[in-house]
C-alpha cells in the first residue's frame, strides 16, 4: 500500500521536477528537458511549442502520430506512452513514480521512493537516512537486519494505491491494483471511492 503523494503528479508537477525524475531513471539532461517540454505541451491547453523543445501537433505529424498533442490534463499515467519521445522501456521505468491522483505540485518526502527523492534534489546522505527510518536500504547499501522495527507515518493524504498479488495452486500469478480515495470524496454511506482498478497487471 502506498500513499499517492509519494509519486510525482503528471498534471501539476513543475518542469524542473519532471527533468529531475527523467535524469534519476537514466535519461541524459538534454533529452530530459525535451521530454519535460513534451509533457507540458500534452497537458496544457494552448498550441504553443514549449521553450524546452516540446511537441505540439506539427511535431506529432512529423513523427507519423496523427492524434497530436492532447492539450488537456492526463487522465491516466499510461497515457504517457502516447507523448512524443517516450518509449515502452522508459515508460516502465517511470510508471511506479507517477500519478494523476495526488493533485500536489511536489510529492511528499515522507512516502517518496529513492528515485523520487533524487528527483526532488534531496542529498544522498539524507536519502539514506529517510530510507533507513522506513527499514529500506539505499542503493548499494546492505539490507536492513531482519526483525528491526521502524516507525510508520501516523496518517497520509487519504489517496492510496494498493497492490495485492497471489499465486494460484497451478503456479499462475494474478494481481489486483487499485487506487482508492478514503472517506471525504466517497459519498454518503461509502468508506472509499475507487479511482482506478486493474486486474492481472504486474508492477
Amino acid at each position: 500500500m502506498l500513499d499517492e503523494s509519494a509519486r510525482i503528479d503528471l498534471n501539476v508537477s513543475a518542469p524542473d521536477l519532471l527533468i529531475g525524475l527523467f535524469i534519476a531513471v537514466g535519461v541524459d539532461q538534454e533529452r530530459a528537458r525535451q521530454l519535460s517540454g513534451a509533457v507540458q505541451d500534452w497537458r496544457d491547453s494552448d498550441d504553443l511549442l514549449n521553450a524546452e523543445g516540446g511537441a505540439e501537433d506539427p511535431q506529432y505529424a512529423e513523427a507519423n502520430l496523427p492524434y497530436g498533442a492532447k492539450d488537456r490534463p492526463f487522465d491516466t499515467v499510461s497515457e504517457l506512452r502516447q507523448v512524443l519521445g517516450f518509449d515502452q522501456a522508459l515508460y516502465e521505468k517511470l510508471r511506479p513514480h507517477l500519478t494523476v491522483y495526488s493533485g500536489q505540485a511536489r510529492p511528499s518526502q515522507t512516502f517518496a521512493s529513492e528515485t523520487v527523492l533524487k528527483a526532488l534534489g534531496v542529498p544522498a546522505l539524507q536519502i539514506a537516512q529517510v530510507l533507513a527510518q522506513r527499514g529500506q536500504p539505499a542503493e548499494g547499501q546492505p539490507a536492513i537486519v531482519p526483525g528491526q522495527t521502524f516507525p510508520l507515518a501516523a496518517q497520509g493524504t487519504g489517496t492510496y494505491s494498493i497492490s495485492s498479488r497471489a499465486t494460484r495452486p497451478d503456479g499462475t500469478m494474478v494481481q489486483i491494483h487499485a487506487t482508492l480515495r478514503i472517506s471525504g470524496g466517497a459519498g454518503f454511506g461509502q468508506l472509499y471511492l475507487p479511482l482506478s482498478w486493474r486486474v492481472g497487471e504486474f508492477d
